[in-house]
């Protein structure tokens, strides 16, 4: 158990303050003052109380305090953990120390602006463990975009987040960052996060938030054919390693279904063997980032080639730049079939139809192995697990066939098949 330690502000003063410090996480303690003072003289650093000799007068009353304090900031850490489930928030310990010390208002005037909650709840969460990079860097970008628009546009505060606040919030998404709805859909529920956990903590009694509400929309995605993905991968790109290794990476993508993060950390370690009825096969076993989860999939050998040819682990790129390199490679390639998407700009619904290679994104990848594996006949539940999703909901999102693909599965079914005697 997390354990109280006391100690001196100022040990080599005559007399210090007495400092409370206690463990809330791994590799994270609160500090708080208790208010007291105490001779320099009279602590005994082992002991973390101070001397009962009589030279010092009120010193059995001190360590008495500090027996309540410590067992105050026990009892609070066990409920939190053993009955909430939760780890005890370093506001949570600081209110307990205040009250024990009739400084209850003295947390009011160190209380944390939303602001400064929402950074500090950010570097606390990614300190904990099993925490994703991936999640992490979602809760870093919304911070920016929040510290933008509090700074610029609506300042913001534990009470003026409101209907109002979140209209606007959307005004400003939509209208000047030009983020689509699914972006503003996430935010909101990176903010509600946050705001669950601020009143769960004391901070504001504000529940406004909970009204938010927005839809998810199906994100705008096409996929390679075999034939398409095929050709990218024979396309010689020697003389251009820039694009060869968003090519490599892509192809990667395209037979694993692997997302953009989980490429980075794709290794020739994460190669197994795995038993099958007729010998065994080559696979890929490694942990999702965005979930965790342990995937078990066959290893294409493409796959094996590439990643081999790299010396075992594929070269790492900002997805801002593949996303850009990833289009000239698949113009090069000659995929430029004409292809119409629903996008949304501003909150506005806008068709575009453009050669397939401009539509492309690194993501198109993960929408390639689904739709592919699904155009040939692997079940459903099965490309589910092979790829992560955990919602046949989500998944039919990456599943882009068109509506004549659709005729042809119905027309070579069994269903359609006659019997001529």
């Amino acid at each position: 158990m997390p354990d109280v330690k006391f100690y001196l502000q100022a040990p080599k003063d005559d007399s210090s303050l007495v400092m409370l410090s206690f463990q809330v996480a791994p590799n994270r303690r609160v500090r708080a003052s208790t208010g007291q003072r105490v001779p320099v003289k009279s602590w005994n650093k082992k002991k973390q109380r101070a001397r009962g000799s009589g030279q010092f007068d009120g010193n059995a009353s001190l360590n008495m305090l500090l027996d309540k304090i410590e067992g105050k900031v026990n009892e609070l850490d066990r409920h939190c953990r053993l009955v909430e489930g939760r780890a005890t928030t370093p506001e949570e310990v600081k209110q307990a120390v205040y009250e024990l010390t009739g400084r209850g208002d003295s947390m009011k005037k160190e209380a944390l602006s939303f602001m400064e909650f929402v950074e500090a709840e950010i570097d606390r969460r990614s300190r904990l463990p099993n925490y994703s990079a991936h999640r992490d860097k979602q809760y870093r970008v919304f911070f920016k975009h929040l510290k933008w628009f509090a700074e610029r546009y609506y300042p913001t505060s534990w009470d003026n987040i409101d209907e109002n606040w979140f209209n606007d919030f959307q005004d400003y998404s939509y209208n000047v960052q030009n983020h689509s709805v699914n972006t503003v859909v996430k935010h909101i529920k990176i903010l509600k996060t946050f705001l669950h956990q601020a009143v769960k903590a004391g901070h504001t009694s504000n529940r406004a938030f909970t009204s938010f509400s927005m839809r998810e929309e199906p994100p705008v995605l096409t996929y390679l054919t075999p034939d398409e993905l095929e050709a990218l991968y024979r396309i010689d790109l020697s003389a251009n390693h820039r694009l060869a290794r968003v090519r490599d990476r892509a192809i990667v993508s395209g037979y694993t279904a692997m997302r953009f993060s989980d490429v980075d950390r794709l290794t020739d370690a994460h190669f197994v063997t795995i038993p099958a009825r007729e010998g065994r096969i080559d696979g890929i076993r490694f942990m999702m980032s965005k979930t965790a989860d342990i995937v078990t999939i066959p290893l294409h050998p493409y796959v094996k080639e590439i990643v081999e040819r790299y010396g075992g682990r594929l070269p790492v790129i900002s997805n801002q730049k593949a996303n850009d390199y990833i289009k000239e490679a698949c113009r090069i390639a000659g995929i430029d079939s004409p292809v119409t998407l629903v996008r949304n700009r501003g909150g506005k619904k806008v068709d575009e139809v453009m050669p397939k290679w401009q539509a492309v994104t690194t993501h198109t990848f993960r929408a390639t192995a689904a739709t592919n594996l699904y155009r040939a006949g692997v079940p459903p539940k099965t490309i589910m697990k092979f790829g992560g999703w955990k919602t046949r909901e989500v998944f039919e999102r990456y599943i882009k066939l068109a509506d004549e693909e659709h005729a042809v599965i119905v027309a070579q079914s069994s269903y359609f098949k006659v019997q001529r005697g």
